[in-house]
């Protein structure tokens, strides 16, 4: 399941919850804005903490991308070089 869907079940969740739990609230309305505020700070940790790993997985996702992508152009100019060396050789020995 990609983090895109967890993030948005979760938004779905909580917002489900805080509805549900103002509906059935059985407090006075300060007491239940306290309730509400203390689980909404809680999950919003919770959300930054998701989200931190999102970008951190995406980030590495990134990282290792462009590591490959240096290493192989890397072998192709290493290749190329090579290639080229090889053409110059042969062309050095037919034209003698």
């Amino acid at each position: 399941m990609s983090s895109g869907k967890i993030l948005i079940g979760l938004l779905a969740g909580l917002t489900t919850g805080l509805t549900l739990g103002i509906l059935f609230a059985p407090d006075k309305g300060s007491k239940t804005r306290k309730k509400i505020s203390s689980k909404t700070e809680d999950i919003a940790g919770d959300i930054k903490h998701k989200f931190n790993q999102l970008v951190d997985g995406v980030t590495h996702q990134f990282s290792s991308a462009a590591e490959k992508a240096a290493e192989k152009t890397a072998d192709i100019a290493e290749s190329a070089r090579t290639k080229a060396e090889s053409a110059r050789s042969n062309m050095a020995s037919s034209s003698r």
